[in-house]
């Protein structure tokens, strides 16, 4: 279990940092790609 809640908080901080600093800063500082961010945030939005 520790392994899916350290993953979703992981997702939820690239979140945050996205919405204050744009998508593109945050995927060079958390090494992903846009597309995952802009799933992301979908996924956060719809929720």
């Amino acid at each position: 279990m520790s392994i899916i809640t350290e993953e979703m908080r992981f997702r939820q901080i690239i979140c945050e940092y996205a919405l204050k600093h744009g998508v593109t800063k945050a995927t060079r500082r958390y090494h992903t790609n846009r597309q995952f961010v802009y799933r992301q945030l979908k996924n956060k939005v719809e929720m």
